[in-house]
């Protein structure tokens, strides 16, 4: 890479303004509620198209990781157009269209398919943490909350969505946000009495926390080298919990399938240094994502520059 003296300004997942406004949100909401999905499904279209044109760096970010995510299979993805950016968005939109009946618990609305039930199975009621991604609709494991009536305590940062978060909250279930706090050993005290009371605890693992002083671990991510926290794994070390990888995306309207895998057991904590740990964890947490990236290519909704490591 050559060297200049250009200042190159890097855009943090966590320091982009949530656009849009608490009525708009609410508005979507009611028309989902009044008119019926399918008013609500359409009325997105010119909303998405807005901010989709006026977003440079969500659509920018759109673009490098279809490139990227061609490139990496070797073009058997979706390529990296202005169109295919544009339902990329569009996909985000629908999975969030989908959070208020989640919210409520009206699972009843939704097909859903399980792989890996027999692991569910195994650890519910267990105390189990579960890792995830920002890769289709987290928020539909409500389902498994809901129809088993077991609590899964979320952990994540939402001062960047504090307005659809407000229209939201009030509708309660059996999942739960927890603000992630960098640095607040409460908080780890409280996810372990969760966990000792037979809870899950889910971590999502594809952004670095804010204003933390935390170390990362550089790898291989879809041809190009990208960033990792490493604090979720140092948690599970603290843990010793067995883990389970879940994700949970959309096939179409109000059908979602939720992938199950395990992703440590007990007897994977017998290692006495806990940097190889922690690096074997990054690494097959980065070859898992990579994964279902390419099973389900306009899902995976991080739109800021992830290979921001390559800038600096």
């Amino acid at each position: 890479m050559e060297s200049d003296n250009k200042t190159i300004t890097v855009t943090k997942w966590y320091t982009q303004t949530e656009r849009g406004t608490k009525f708009g949100i609410v508005i979507l909401f009611c028309i989902l509620n009044y008119g019926g999905y399918w008013i609500a499904k359409f009325a997105l279209i010119p909303v998405v198209g807005y901010f989709f044109i006026t977003g440079e760096v969500s659509r920018n970010a759109s673009l490098k990781y279809l490139k990227s995510l061609h490139i990496y299979t070797h073009g058997h993805s979706p390529f990296p157009s202005y169109w295919n950016a544009f339902l990329h968005h569009y996909q985000f939109a629908l999975s969030t269209l989908d959070k208020p009946w989640l919210w409520k618990g009206e699972t009843d609305r939704f097909r859903v398919q399980i792989f890996g039930r027999e692991k569910l199975k195994k650890y519910l009621g267990k105390g189990v943490i579960v890792v995830g991604a920002h890769i289709g609709n987290f928020d539909a494991l409500r389902v498994i909350a809901e129809k088993r009536n077991v609590c899964v305590n979320v952990v994540m940062y939402r001062n960047n969505a504090q307005k659809i978060n407000a229209v939201l909250n009030p509708m309660g279930g059996n999942l739960r946000v927890i603000e992630l706090v960098p640095g607040d050993v409460n908080t780890v005290l409280d996810l372990e009495d969760r966990l000792l009371d037979g809870e899950m605890v889910a971590l999502m693992c594809d952004r670095l926390p804010p204003n933390a002083r935390t170390k990362t671990k550089q790898i291989s991510f879809l041809n190009d080298h990208a960033e990792f926290p490493i604090n979720p794994w140092v948690f599970c070390n603290l843990m010793k919990r067995p883990v389970l990888f879940a994700i949970s995306v959309r096939l179409g309207t109000l059908k979602y399938r939720i992938y199950l895998e395990e992703f440590l057991s007990e007897g994977d904590y017998s290692f006495d240094d806990r940097s190889i740990f922690v690096n074997n964890c990054v690494s097959k947490y980065s070859r898992i994502l990579e994964k279902y990236c390419i099973l389900h290519p306009l899902q995976w909704f991080n739109f800021f520059d992830f290979w921001k490591i390559n800038e600096r």
